[in-house]
C-alpha cells in the first residue's frame, strides 16, 4: 500500500522485538534484563524493557537499548524479528467547507446527490466499535450516552480527546446525525497524544481492544477502527492477521495495509474520484468518502466540524461493519470482509491506481 504524503520517523534506540513461537518469555526477558543491568552499570541511560505484548500466542516486547546490545539480540536464538519503533499519526486534515454527500453516497449505487441517507433502522444496535485513536468526547449530545472509556495506552496523560480526531472518527461510525451505525456502542481506546503516537503504544491499544473482544465473545458484534497512518510494521501486521484468524474485524488506513487480516480503506471525494492524497495500491480493499466530511468534535456538546482524510474513509467502513453485523449476523472477520466487499459498488472509482475498484455501499437497494 502507498500513502503519498507520509514519511516514516523512527524513534532512536527503541525497538519492537518479536519472539519465536513457543519461547518462554519470562526466561528470555531474564537474560535481556541482564543486558540492561550491564548498560546501567556502565552509566548509559537506557530504559530496558518498556512494554510486553502477548496476544493469542504472539509474544513480543518493546525495549530501549544501545546499538551494541541490539546487535547481540539480532542473533539471539529466541528472536524472530526486530524492528525500530516509529512515529504514527492521524490520517486527516481539518477543513472549513461544508459537505453532506458521504452518507448519501454509501447508501446509493448511482453517483448522483439525493441528500438522503437510506438505512436499516437497526443501525448497529447492541454492536460495539472500538475506536483506537485520540479518545472520544463522551458528553457530546450526538452520542446519546453510548460512549464508554475502554483503555488509555498513553502514560501520564488523561484519557480525554484533546485534538478532536477520535471524536470526529467516532461520530462517523456512530453518532445520531452523522453516523453510519447510529445506535452502536462506542469504546474509546486512546493511543494518540498531541496528534501522534508510537507503534509501541498503538500495539498496546490494538491488543487491548482485541483481547477485550475475545474475552467478551464479541467477534460477531464488534469492530476495531484504526484511523492512524504510519510506516510498515511487521509486528503490527502479525497481530492484525492473528486477530483476523480469531474472528476480529479491523478497519484501518495504515501500514497494516499490507496485512491480509484488515479491511484497508482508501478515500474518495464527492465525485467518486480517488483523493490525490489518499493511500492506494494492491492492498486496498475498497474506497469510502474521505473528503470534506462533517462530524462531531470537541469544544462543546453540540460542536461539529469538517475534516478530510483516510481516517474518515476508514470510519465509514467501520460503521458499515457493525451495521451489517447487526443486519446479517456475520459471525467472524472472514464472513464480514466477504460481505463488505461483495456488497460494494464496482467499477465507479476514477483514478483508482491499481487499488480494488470498489466503493462501500450499505445495501439499501437504492
Amino acid at each position: 500500500m502507498r500513502h503519498p504524503d507520509f514519511h516514516v520517523s523512527y524513534i532512536f534506540d527503541v525497538y519492537l522485538i518479536t519472539l519465536k513461537p513457543g519461547i518462554d518469555m519470562s526466561k528470555h526477558l531474564g537474560s535481556v534484563e541482564r543486558l540492561y543491568s550491564r548498560c546501567t552499570r556502565q552509566g548509559q541511560t537506557f530504559r530496558g524493557i518498556i512494554q510486553k505484548y502477548n496476544f493469542s500466542g504472539i509474544q513480543a516486547y518493546a525495549a530501549h537499548f544501545n546499538d551494541t546490545d541490539i546487535s547481540q539480540l539480532e542473533v539471539h536464538d529466541d528472536i524472530e524479528a526486530i524492528e525500530p519503533d516509529q512515529i504514527a499519526g492521524p490520517a486527516s486534515l481539518v477543513t472549513q467547507s461544508e459537505a453532506s454527500y458521504a452518507l448519501d453516497q454509501i447508501s446509493h449505487r448511482a453517483p448522483r446527490f439525493t441528500g438522503q441517507y437510506v438505512y436499516d433502522n437497526s443501525a448497529g444496535f447492541e454492536m460495539y466499535a472500538y475506536v483506537v485513536d485520540s479518545g472520544i468526547y463522551r458528553n457530546h449530545i450526538e452520542f446519546e450516552g453510548r460512549v464508554s472509556f475502554g483503555h488509555n495506552a498513553v502514560p501520564k496523560v488523561d484519557p480525554e480527546d484533546r485534538t478532536g480526531h477520535g471524536t470526529h472518527v467516532a461520530g462517523i461510525i456512530g453518532s445520531r446525525t452523522y453516523g453510519v451505525a447510529k445506535k452502536c456502542n462506542l469504546i474509546a481506546v486512546k493511543v494518540l497524544h498531541r496528534g501522534e503516537t508510537q507503534n509501541t503504544l498503538l500495539l498496546n491499544g490494538i491488543i487491548w481492544a482485541a483481547t477485550d473482544i475475545l474475552n467478551k465473545r464479541r467477534q460477531p458484534r464488534a469492530v476495531i477502527n484504526v484511523s492512524i497512518t504510519g510506516g510498515y510494521s511487521r509486528l503490527i501486521n502479525k497481530i492484525t492477521d492473528r486477530a483476523f484468524e480469531r474472528g476480529i474485524t479491523i478497519a484501518q488506513t495504515r501500514s497494516p495495509g499490507s496485512a491480509d487480516g484488515a479491511i484497508t480503506v482508501a478515500a474518495t471525494d464527492w465525485t467518486r474520484e480517488r483523493c490525490s492524497w489518499s493511500n492506494w495500491g494492491i492492498n486496498i480493499n475498497l474506497f469510502a468518502p474521505g473528503s470534506r466530511i462533517r462530524s462531531t468534535t470537541i469544544g462543546n456538546v453540540r460542536m461539529v466540524e469538517e475534516r478530510t482524510g483516510t481516517s474518515q474513509a476508514s470510519a465509514y467502513v467501520a460503521g458499515l461493519v457493525i451495521y451489517f453485523k447487526r443486519q446479517h449476523r456475520l459471525p467472524n472477520a472472514r464472513s464480514t470482509m466477504t460481505y463488505i466487499m461483495g456488497t460494494a459498488t464496482h467499477g465507479v472509482i476514477k483514478s483508482n491506481k491499481a487499488s480494488a475498484n470498489l466503493i462501500a455501499y450499505n445495501g439499501s437497494g437504492r
